[in-house]
């Protein structure tokens, strides 16, 4: 370090020099939260980048600032695109160990040793105090969103951009992944749309270039139901593969189906009246029912389809379980109240599947009746069950 730093004649040097450690070759996972998954930043480039940060003392903000300020350093330093201020902030924070911490320190202090020894003017470091407080300082909430949004999509982006394709002519101009990554970006953020997504994204993102609101709009309406739907269980498929890979989805399975509601529908009803159904805020909504892989870590989505007035229960179940069994050994589904029906059991035992269900409550029945009666007289009650029905057997 001593003799490359007697070569340097300015900072820009040094930031050189710093950009050309050997370090390549070295493995963190014993210093790395996140090993086996190290994401999109691999612990070398972040290192060599935090050694930047401690030799001038700067927080993670100044330090994404700087890099944005000067591409040809952030290339040098290995980094294809730039970290966002939050994700520097998490790597340092809670995915270097104490000891990795304490290293880049030493080895920062070092650097400015030698190149003030070598007469080499350097910045002025921010003082020990401010450093202390950007460390204590977490970064907002939208920070840490935009850090985990680019942390799902660098994982998600292989198998979401093998799987899902738009409909386009040859004389497209932007690269169709930026589609998804906005979508992506969009999707996990609330009250988000369209029409005002993209100036966030683009903040946000190292593109140059993006669909503007309406292209983004035109572009994903182009899909139909049944597109959308291949293209889910196709990158599903993979993810299971993938999972399996590592022992995991594996064996029967536990399985939910679920009734989900969109945003609020805002827009002219007509013509979407067997599309756009109530909800229990009487709001109008679009609504999906989803079959998910359900007692893990993560719940994984085989299938989701959207409702239609007049569609029947067990034809939504049919339509989830045909393509999901073919997928996974599903041993048990779980449903609401709303799907307790006969023609659902029936459903369910043509594939072989266990079914649980909470036996509908009849507002007019007897029992209903007797237990209001006991409420307005300030009698207590306990409701018991004999047994359990898991369905065929």
């Amino acid at each position: 370090m001593q003799s490359q730093c007697e070569r340097a004649t300015d900072y820009a040097d040094i930031e050189m020099v710093i950009c050309r450690l050997p370090i390549g070759h070295l493995t963190f996972a014993a210093h790395d939260s996140s090993a086996p998954y190290s994401g999109p930043y691999p612990m070398a480039l972040l290192l060599r980048a935090f050694i930047i940060k401690e030799i001038n003392r700067w927080g993670e903000t100044t330090l994404h600032d700087h890099l944005r300020a000067n591409p040809s350093l952030r290339r040098d330093l290995g980094f294809e695109s730039l970290p966002n201020q939050s994700t520097f902030w998490r790597a340092w924070s809670e995915r270097f160990s104490e000891d990795l911490r304490d290293a880049v320190q030493k080895c920062a202090d070092s650097i400015v040793t030698a190149a003030r020894t070598n007469g080499v003017s350097l910045p002025k470091r921010v003082s020990t105090s401010e450093t202390d407080e950007t460390k204590t300082n977490k970064p907002p909430k939208h920070q840490l969103v935009a850090e985990r949004t680019d942390e799902v999509w660098q994982q998600a982006k292989p198998f979401v951009t093998d799987a899902f394709a738009l409909k386009r002519g040859s004389n497209w101009q932007i690269h169709e992944n930026a589609f998804w990554e906005q979508h992506a970006y969009m999707g996990m953020r609330e009250d988000m749309y369209a029409r005002s997504g993209p100036a966030s994204f683009s903040l946000d993102t190292t593109r140059e270039r993006i669909p503007t609101g309406s292209t983004h709009r035109y572009q994903i309406g182009k899909l139909s139901v049944a597109d959308i739907r291949s293209m889910l269980r196709n990158t599903t498929r993979m993810l299971i593969a993938r999972a399996r890979q590592h022992g995991e989805l594996t064996g029967k399975l536990w399985a939910a189906i679920d009734v989900t509601k969109g945003f609020p529908f805002t827009g002219d009803p007509e013509g979407h009246e067997d599309d756009i159904l109530g909800y229990r805020d009487k709001n109008e909504y679009y609504q999906w029912a989803v079959l998910k892989i359900v007692g893990r870590d993560v719940p994984l989505v085989l299938d989701a389809i959207p409702r239609v007035r007049g569609q029947s229960k067990d034809e939504i179940v049919e339509k989830l379980l045909t393509r999901a069994t073919d997928m996974v050994d599903i041993d048990l589904v779980m449903m609401d109240r709303e799907f307790d029906s006969e023609s659902v059991k029936g459903t369910c035992e043509e594939y072989d599947i266990h079914y649980l269900n909470p036996t509908r409550i009849y507002t007019n029945s007897d029992e209903a009746d007797t237990i209001k009666w006991m409420y307005r007289n300030g009698e207590r009650l306990v409701v018991s069950q004999s047994g359990l029905d898991f369905g065929s057997n």
